[in-house]
């Protein structure tokens, strides 16, 4: 595993964690039950409904969504670096990761593996341009 995907799983990981925290999770012995909310007796006040409805809500927004989507930048453009930024650019290794079968070669020149990094950063007709 390279730095690059060591670094994007390290981030995958600190989201989820995040997530994890914001979550009030209680582990037990006891058998499973339902119950409402967050209280610990776990039963319906409508107190608790009101601020469920009308708590702020607690978005993690993505600190990339302001840049990438102004009114100033084509809409395709604005996708494709979203699609970058989620690493989700349908290069021929996540086509591959997707069910897709076919050689895993740059199309430009048949020497490397076309992944992301190559597709930006290593092809020799990125390097021309």
């Amino acid at each position: 595993m390279n730095t690059w995907q060591a670094n994007w799983l390290e981030e995958t990981y600190d989201e989820i964690d995040n997530e994890l925290k914001l979550r009030k999770i209680k582990l037990s012995d006891q058998k499973d039950r339902l119950r409402w909310g967050y209280t610990t007796k776990g039963l319906f006040t409508t107190k608790e409904a009101y601020q469920i409805l009308y708590q702020p809500l607690q978005i993690i927004k993505d600190p990339l969504w302001d840049q990438f989507w102004q009114p100033n930048i084509w809409p395709k453009v604005s996708t494709f670096l979203w699609l970058l930024s989620k690493q989700r650019i349908l290069t021929w290794d996540n086509l591959q990761k997707c069910g897709f079968i076919g050689p895993s070669r740059c199309s430009n020149y048949d020497l490397h593996s076309e992944n992301i990094k190559h597709f930006l950063d290593t092809c020799p007709l990125v390097a021309q341009m």
